[in-house]
């Protein structure tokens, strides 16, 4: 089974809002900082300085953390306590990076015919393929560097940025910068193609700006949120996903007993060098057995407090959207758009369908395919 993993880097918004007001400014100089971002992480909430450093905009009171860049300064992220609901001011310090640190991002490698087939891997599995995906352009990939490691074990592509990545998808109207923390794409004989990234993003309106076809820009964020992530767990917190297209059984992947040992693997290996006859390793058994269980209700797998709810649920949970057909670019004999998710440890959801730790929820196959060119900031309105 070819398996999409997808990791997610995803705040906490909701709407009702505070103001957040304040000073960005350097922390060696105290000189104000003209055009240094601040925004709510993965979200079109935020805004830049003004000549004088200061900044306005309104907060949701469930956020967990903000994002505060420039040019040149580390990127820092700050944990938010917004319990007491009050408007709030804040002077904000970035520390300028150190010369030792500006030398290696200054360091580009040699755009050449190895880093450009590294660059299309990373596209695939950042960008995505689906229809919408390859509208998306990201517009300084130079700043990219890749490391390639090919073993015995497989294949890693890992991924790092000098600058943010400003990616412009005019299918779905959107400018996005995105703080890449980490990217790693995996082909391996023992787990198969994985990949994932992790960073933080912040989305700007193209729609007016760019002059786009509005009614189209509207119909693509709506083919790009149904069933996406985001709309499976919006669906789950209000218990309508049943209705909303979503049938979720339970999913049991175990060990298959019919599948050889390591050492009848070797002695199969041996024998098919020795005859030439590769079917012997080419009829082998499938490695894992799949079992599609009996259907989740919700009781099943979310968990309830007074004011909280959790997922919390053994083995794996498979999720078969209904009301969409999957995307022209996925595997050519699908019929339908089949994913299903695993808890590293429960993850707390809410009515908009962000989730918290973010790390602790991994998704597979149809939802793990789709990548950051179909994401929509987290506080789009279907």
């Amino acid at each position: 089974m070819t398996k999409f993993l997808l990791l997610f880097l995803i705040p906490l918004v909701s709407f009702s809002q505070i103001n957040f007001s304040g000073k960005i400014m350097d922390a060696k100089t105290k000189e104000p900082l003209l055009g240094a971002s601040i925004y709510v992480p993965n979200s079109s909430i935020g805004t830049t300085t003004g000549i004088d450093g200061n900044f306005s905009f309104q907060l949701p009171i469930e956020s967990k953390e903000i994002v505060i860049s420039y040019l040149g300064y580390n990127t820092i992220n700050v944990s938010l306590d917004l319990s007491e609901k009050k408007d709030f001011s804040k002077d904000i310090y970035l520390r300028e990076k150190s010369n030792t640190l500006k030398e290696v991002i200054v360091t580009k490698q040699k755009q050449d015919k190895k880093w450009f087939r590294q660059y299309e891997t990373f596209k695939i599995h950042f960008l995505g393929n689906s229809t919408i995906a390859q509208k998306a352009e990201i517009l300084n990939k130079e700043e990219l560097f890749f490391t390639e490691i090919s073993d015995s074990t497989g294949y890693k592509l890992i991924a790092n940025s000098n600058k943010p990545l400003i990616i412009k998808n005019k299918a779905i109207g959107y400018l996005l910068t995105y703080d890449l923390i980490e990217f790693g794409y995996f082909n391996s004989m023992e787990t198969g193609k994985q990949s994932y990234y992790a960073g933080y993003s912040f989305y700007q309106d193209l729609i007016e700006k760019d002059k786009l076809n509005k009614k189209k820009v509207i119909k693509n964020r709506l083919e790009a949120y149904k069933g996406s992530t985001n709309h499976f767990i919006k669906s789950v917190y209000n218990n309508t996903f049943k209705e909303e297209g979503f049938k979720l059984n339970e999913f049991i992947i175990k060990d298959n007993p019919s599948y050889p040992s390591k050492e009848e693997l070797k002695k199969l290996r041996d024998e098919a060098k020795k005859t030439g006859n590769f079917n012997l390793l080419s009829n082998l058994p499938s490695k894992k057995l799949f079992i599609i269980g009996r259907e989740y209700s919700k009781d099943d797998f979310v968990k309830l407090t007074l004011e909280n709810q959790f997922l919390d649920f053994k083995n794996y949970i498979w999720i078969n959207y209904t009301k969409e057909k999957p995307d022209p670019n996925y595997f050519s004999n699908a019929t339908s758009q089949t994913s299903y998710i695993e808890l590293n440890s429960k993850v707390e959801i809410f009515s908009d369908g962000n989730f918290f730790n973010p790390l602790s929820l991994l998704v597979y196959d149809y939802m793990g395919w789709k990548k950051i060119g179909d994401a929509l900031p987290f506080d789009y309105k279907p």
